[in-house]
């Protein structure tokens, strides 16, 4: 039944699901009739819980339901009312932490053929170094067309295409724990310098890579003081 409600389905399609686990199957769904995830159909599951998701051949996007911060107020809850505290609400509800953003639904719904191909190929090579000439392999048209095609369906040059996933990439690094030196985040973006990163990234979100750490790192905390 499913298989056939997505084969029958207008493309591109975006599926959300009830949890990862159910998102996995359609996963498996897909690649049985030949449909490419993310570009045919996008999926997004519910809870980040599955075991190593990046080492799946599709990692799943998913939205973190914020577990951590459920269970703290629900012991907190629990405690008050051992203790013969009165609970000061009826319904507590917990924000979600966000969606982690994977391969499952990294896509973008381009109806243009080359300007898709192109990137998908973007996709395939970052992490590492992508150039506009390398869309020349993927394309049926000449440098013009694309030009005019990217111009037309993403309201921007192929070279800046690049340039913004390359930043979108930095950002995801950055946002890592681990604190990833400027240098290994440089190189996995297709910078030739920690420098050639620095520049760009500032002069195109007007905040340095630095800066742009911390203030994720802060918010981080603040949502874990606020949700203590």
């Amino acid at each position: 039944m499913l298989s056939l409600c997505l084969k029958k389905a207008n493309k591109p399609l975006a599926v959300f699901t009830a949890n990862d686990d159910q998102a996995v199957e359609v996963v498996e769904c897909c690649k049985t009739i030949k449909l490419e995830v993310p570009d045919d159909i996008a999926i997004v599951g519910v809870g980040n819980s599955l075991l190593a998701p990046d080492a799946m051949q599709v990692p799943i996007s998913s939205v973190d339901t914020n577990l951590e911060a459920v269970g703290y107020h629900g012991a907190k809850l629990l405690d008050d009312m051992m203790r013969g505290i009165k609970p000061a609400f009826s319904q507590l509800q917990v924000p979600v932490a966000g969606m982690v953003v994977r391969r499952s639904s990294d896509a973008l719904a381009v109806t243009h053929k080359d300007v898709s191909n192109c990137l998908s190929l973007i996709k395939q090579r970052l992490p590492g170094s992508i150039k506009v000439g390398d869309f020349m392999d993927v394309v049926d048209c000449s440098s013009r067309a694309l030009h005019n095609a990217f111009k037309k369906h993403m309201g921007s040059t192929p070279g800046r295409v690049i340039q913004t996933a390359r930043i979108e990439h930095a950002k995801r690094l950055l946002a890592e724990p681990g604190n990833h030196k400027l240098e290994t985040v440089a190189t996995a973006c297709g910078y030739r310098s920690a420098n050639s990163l620095y520049v760009t990234f500032s002069r195109t979100l007007g905040v340095t890579p630095d800066s742009y750490r911390k203030d994720i790192l802060f918010r981080k905390n603040e949502n874990r003081l606020y949700n203590a």
